[in-house]
């Protein structure tokens, strides 16, 4: 049975209060963490490869652009290579590990950023459109569907060729091209929260527009939206290795895992390390982050954590 706002009001319920009843504490976090597997597997995966990130300057032996011909394509030490060069070196002599350490920055960097970067414009296009609706939820509406329609790969190739190819460009046009995704989410979400007997309580005691956003509609969107951002990040990645693997992500001679991928695809025969290294990184790095994303959308379910 549904309390009416004027009931709500005469009880001395506090909305805030009532709302975050509903939300996961960190307790139930941390015993669903202990209790899957999967989770801790890929949190451990993606905190050591942002240790990686953090402390590369520390930890990898070598300048990632240090280049040196004659000791190049050597086998990784344990295949009888220099042991030095732990997984070997790449056709330019530059140190395997090194580039590959290097280039887990330029990799996290690129995919954060630029899912905040839609996550910030689909959230905010999208709660206006839910919330208030009218000639704008309509204009935008139609602006995602055209958007939609076309391949978000073949807009992101499109759109890099004509700018250039260059770190902010890269990351520019991932996020624009990916705030559809947030967008989807948020409308739909906004317009479910408006309708809740708290938020039309909230009207009936004099809560402005932003205060409703700020205090009800936003706290409530925000799992699906925190689960369906997480989950893009590995896509995001990946088009980034597959934009530098064509030769469209970041420029040379910066270490990042697509473009040392294909640098070291023609040596794929006769000296695969340099290739298999990163990739396997890349592989171990999204599978880490959709673990992660697994969890959140199980934790952050008002169904499944009340099971």
């Amino acid at each position: 049975m549904t309390s009416s706002p004027t009931l709500l009001a005469e009880e001395g319920i506090d909305l805030d209060e009532a709302i975050a009843t509903n939300r996961p504490t960190r307790r139930s976090l941390g015993r669903r963490l202990h209790l899957d597997t999967a989770a801790v597997v890929g949190w451990t995966i993606v905190i050591g490869v942002l240790a990686m990130a953090l402390l590369a300057p520390l930890i990898a032996p070598f300048p990632p652009n240090d280049t040196d011909l004659r000791a190049r394509l050597l086998p990784p030490g344990v295949l009888g290579g220099s042991a030095s060069h732990v997984l070997g070196t790449d056709s330019l002599g530059r140190d395997v590990l090194s580039r590959v350490i290097w280039g887990s920055q330029l990799t996290l960097l690129v995919g954060v950023t630029a899912v905040l970067v839609g996550g910030l414009i689909g959230v905010t296009t999208g709660v206006v459109a839910g919330y208030a609706g009218g000639w704008w939820d309509l204009v935008v509406g139609r602006i995602a569907d055209v958007q939609q329609a076309i391949p978000f790969v073949i807009l992101a190739l499109a759109v890099v060729a004509v700018v250039g190819a260059s770190l902010l460009n890269l990351i520019l046009v991932l996020g624009v091209g990916s705030w559809i995704f947030t967008y989807r989410i948020a409308r739909a979400e906004s317009l479910r929260v408006r309708e809740q007997p708290y938020v039309e309580a909230a009207r009936t005691l004099g809560a402005g527009t932003g205060r409703i956003l700020r205090a009800h509609v936003l706290p409530n969107i925000a799992p699906p939206v925190i689960v369906v951002a997480t989950l893009f990040v590995p896509q995001v990645i990946i088009y980034t290795a597959g934009l530098s693997f064509l030769g469209l992500g970041v420029p040379p001679p910066a270490a990042e895992w697509g473009r040392d991928i294909a640098q070291a695809s023609e040596y794929l025969r006769t000296a695969p390390w340099p290739t298999l290294v990163p990739s396997a990184f890349l592989v171990v790095t999204v599978l880490g982050i959709n673990l992660i994303g697994d969890w959140l959308r199980d934790v952050l379910d008002p169904v499944e954590r009340s099971r």
